[in-house]
């Protein structure tokens, strides 16, 4: 994988209203696929005698488009979603009082820090949505290039980075396929990356030009 630019994903815990789970179970929990260790829930039921129904989904606009049918009482959604389900009201803002195993000090790796410093200053320095009021940073992933090295060399990632997605044709003069994970948020970060624009600071006429 060629990493062009780090690009901070954040997954979040939130803090949900008071759904009523579904059949029997007495935790929904609705998270990313393979993002959590059966074996670890398997594990929570036995000590806590609960039952719990995990259910996953594969990108926030799988996640938001589930929710009409599906409820949950822990989800783990990624930045913009979270906005977007605030604004449905289908979340509550967090009450951190209730949280006794949770430091912001002492329990964030650096690089999920140096972003809650971030969303921190701006949250107090302009109006816009409170990240931190309806989450807690979780995770965050790199957006990167998989490629066939026997197809594509690495001399024309580093000459081209991002744009290398936009070649249609191989050296060999093979048409170039290229596949891309179905969200719109790689997608458009992406496409910021190839017009040399930033991923966080964006603005109206970035996105234009990304689109």
């Amino acid at each position: 994988m060629k990493k062009s630019r780090l690009a901070l994903l954040i997954s979040s815990l939130l803090a949900l209203p008071p759904l009523s789970s579904c059949g029997t179970y007495d935790l929904v929990v609705f998270n990313w696929g393979e993002y959590a260790d059966m074996d670890v829930i398997r594990k929570f039921e036995k000590k806590y005698g609960v039952k719990v129904n995990y259910l996953t989904f594969d990108s926030n606009e799988n996640l938001l488009s589930k929710l009409d049918t599906t409820h949950f009482d822990i989800c783990f959604p990624s930045d913009y979603a979270i906005e977007e389900l605030a604004v449905k009201e289908k979340i509550k803002p967090i009450d951190y009082s209730r949280l006794s195993n949770f430091n912001f000090e002492t329990d964030l790796v650096d690089g999920l820090k140096v972003s809650l410093d971030k969303l921190k200053a701006d949250s107090l320095g302009k109006e816009g949505f409170d990240l931190l009021k309806y989450s807690i940073p979780y995770t965050y992933g790199v957006i990167g290039i998989l490629y066939n090295k026997n197809i594509i060399s690495k001399e024309e990632l580093d000459k081209y980075g991002w744009n290398t997605l936009k070649n249609p044709y191989n050296e060999d003069g093979s048409k170039r396929k290229v596949v891309m994970y179905d969200s719109a948020r790689d997608v458009f970060s992406v496409a910021l990356l190839a017009c040399d624009k930033d991923i966080v600071e964006v603005k109206d006429e970035d996105i234009k030009l990304a689109t």
